[in-house]
This record gives structure tokens, sequence and C-alpha cells, in this order.
């Protein structure tokens, strides 16, 4: 890599205006953007899920994320393709990395966390959860690049790294879920990192999801919670995103999405000091700072264009089948798009994915009983400065297999 240049001070440039809406958004590559509609099988109506209260109701109380679920419950992505939606918006990091430090890149980082949560609405499905070693990766090109792997069974832990234009990403998610008989809180234990090549570098964690009337009534889903990002490098700027709580009017939730926020100098002991500007606006939708809309989610497809499992066009386009010889499709056999259960639910062979996932699932518990356990090959758990804790973080070495189209000999026939 060339030597980076010098950091020279610059006086913050005011937020950019919006672009139309749909235009926020590079493409994914042509390889991988499927239109609404293509390859939903035309017979994959979804049979009667089994009632979910006969299967949950032993659960109240327990971790979900150690009970066996029927693959009713799921739908065609695994947890390391749900990791990689938290990406969609990811110009919004090159933005922040081209404002440089300063409130400007501040608010950007915030919208962008805020971001994370358009795909989530009307969401309700389980992702598969991920098989020991198993990978996920995406290019696109000139933009950014990310890989994920699953590093952990027992807890499970999916660690991403992505990289673009002068910032860089990570995180590792413990997925934690409580269960309250007809709802649900899930949230992803672990800080999220985003770094710029001048040294600025930013720390939060993620809010809580709520999935409510499960079991009775008119499914909805919520994220709640306040959120504080704070750029820990110079550690005079801190970002507060409030996740509001939904209102209920007679059983209905009104007002879903809404929140508010505010960019901050750090005061007396790390707290929100003046506040140099104001957000609000729904992460349904839009991101205002200072009255200025800085975001808006695109347009989603219709539930009958992606199977009837309510993805955004971008989630849509991540379990791309892999044609060969095209941009994208040197992956190695541990790719989630590879995955038969995940597959054989896409296209509508019920039948074929609940078997699948069964032998899926015995093969890794009968592996774990005999000792035999994949190490992470991408990943390694290492110091992470800015925190003082232990963080799965990029190893290096997966996309110069990936340009050499060359795997490791070693890697786990997980699938």
């Amino acid at each position: 890599m060339p030597p980076r240049k010098p950091y020279c001070p610059k006086p913050h440039p005011p937020l950019p205006a919006i672009r139309k809406p749909g235009t926020m958004t590079p493409a994914l590559p042509a390889s991988l953007l499927r239109a609404p509609g293509v390859d939903v099988p035309p017979t994959a109506a979804t049979p009667l899920r089994p009632n979910l209260w006969a299967v949950l109701r032993d659960s109240v109380g327990m971790d979900l994320t150690r009970i066996a679920l029927p693959v009713f419950f799921n739908e065609p992505l695994s947890f390391l393709q749900r990791l990689a939606e938290d990406l969609e918006y990811y110009h919004l990091l090159a933005r922040a990395a081209a404002a440089g430090p300063g409130p400007t890149r501040t608010a950007l980082v915030a919208a962008f966390f805020v971001s994370h949560y358009s795909s989530t609405a009307h969401r309700a499905s389980k992702p598969f959860n991920p098989l020991l070693g198993e990978t996920f990766d995406l290019v696109v090109p000139g933009a950014f690049r990310l890989v994920a792997e699953q590093v952990a069974h027992h807890p499970p832990i999916s660690a991403i790294h992505a990289s673009g234009d002068g910032w860089t990403y990570h995180t590792a998610h413990e997925i934690k879920n409580r269960f309250k008989g007809n709802s649900l809180e899930v949230w992803p234990e672990g800080n999220v990192y985003v770094t710029f090549d001048d040294g600025d570098h930013y720390v939060y964690e993620q809010a809580h999801t709520y999935v409510h009337n499960i079991i009775v009534g008119g499914l909805w889903l919520d994220n709640v919670g306040t959120v504080v990002i704070r750029e820990v490098s110079k550690g005079k700027l801190l970002a507060s995103v409030k996740l509001k709580r939904s209102a209920l009017l007679f059983g209905e939730a009104k007002k879903v999405g809404d929140f508010s926020g505010k960019v901050c100098d750090v005061g007396k002991g790390g707290k929100a000091g003046k506040v140099l500007m104001k957000m609000d606006g729904n992460w349904n939708s839009e991101v205002r700072v200072d009255g200025k809309s800085v975001w808006t989610a695109t347009q989603r497809p219709t539930k009958k264009d992606t199977a009837g499992h309510a993805m955004t066009a971008w989630a849509w386009g991540l379990n791309t089948k892999l044609e060969p010889g095209v941009v994208g499709s040197e992956v190695p056999k541990t790719d989630s798009r590879l995955r038969p259960d995940q597959r054989a639910l896409e296209e509508g062979r019920y039948r074929e994915a609940a078997a699948e996932k069964e032998r899926l699932e015995d093969a890794q518990r009968r592996k774990r009983k005999e000792g035999v356990c994949e190490r992470p090959r991408w990943f390694e758990l290492v110091d992470e400065a800015s925190t003082g804790r232990k963080e799965w973080k990029y190893r290096g070495g997966y996309f110069e297999c990936k340009r050499e189209r060359s795997w490791p000999d070693d890697l786990p026939d997980i699938f």
C-alpha cells in the first residue's frame, strides 16, 4: 500500500445536500443486483407455518439461539449476510471520510448508525445461524469490500470487516435475546468500530429490537434505545441518538421509527457538552441534521417480489446465485450462498430446506461432541487499544486468495 498522506486540518465543510431518493446508494455489482421478482419460483407459495406457541411455549425466558426452530421461521439469508445489510448505505462513511474530522463527520457516522435499522421494518423472520467456519464476502468495485466469518459457535459470534475509500468498519456480534411470551427482545452484544485514514476512530454499540405480537395480534417490530457514538482518538466529539419507543393506540403501533439526536463536544466526565448539531427523522426513511436531509432509505420492493420475505433490494441481492466467471463469483466453499438449506428455502423447496437444515445442524453437533472444532481462518482475537477489550479483527489474506482464485486446501467441508 502507498504511504498515507500527512493529515492537514481544514475547515469543516457544510453538510452536503441530499440527492434524489433512490440515488443515495451505489448499486450492487451487476452480477449481484436482482430485479424485483427475479428468481422467485412461481410455485413458492409459503405453506402454513406450525403454531409458534406450540414450538415456544416451554421456552419463555430462555435463549432462543439454542433452540432449533423449524425452517418455516427462517428467511433465506444467514446472519453473516444480515451483518452485511448494515453496510447498505456505506456511501455515508465515504462522505464522512471526505468531510474530515469534526462535527459534520460525527453527524454522518450517526446517520450511518441510524441507517442500519431501515432494513428491519416488517422483517420478523429469523436468519439462518451460520455454521462455524462459514463465510460471506461482498465486493463493490471502486467503492468497498467486506468479509464476514462465523468465529465461534457457543456462544455464536459473527465477525465482519469492511473497508472503503478512507474508512474501515469492523465488529463482532453475539446475538442476545429475551423471549417474553408474546414479544421477543433481541440485541447484538459487541462494539462497532469505524476508523478513518486520518486517525479518527468512532465506537458505538447497537440498539435493542423488539418483535411484538409474535403469538397473538398483528406482528410489528420496533428498535429502541439511546446510543452514544464516540470519537475516541481525540475524545472531543460524540453523538447521542435516541430511537424512540413507538406509541400504542388501541393496541396498534403509532409513529414507528422516530428518533432524535445531537452532536456535542465532550464535557466533564465524558458526558455530552455543548450541542453543535441537532438530528431528527425516522429510521424507516430519513435522517435530518439541522433541518437538512442527509439520508433517505431506498424504495423497497414488494414482499411478493422477494419470495414473501419482505427484504430490501440490497438484501435480496446478497443471496444471488454465483455464476462462474462473473465479478464476485470467486468464493470459497464455506460461503453462505452455497448453503443448501438456505437456497432450498428461497426456491420454495420447503421439505428439502427442512431436511438440509437438520442435516447440517446434526453434523455440527456431532463434530462438537467429537471435539472437532474449526478454527477461525480470517479473523483473530486481539486487543483493541481504543476500548481495552478483546475483539475479533480481520487478519488479512482473504481478498488475496479471492483475487488469485486460489483457496487453502484445508478449508472445512461444512455444507
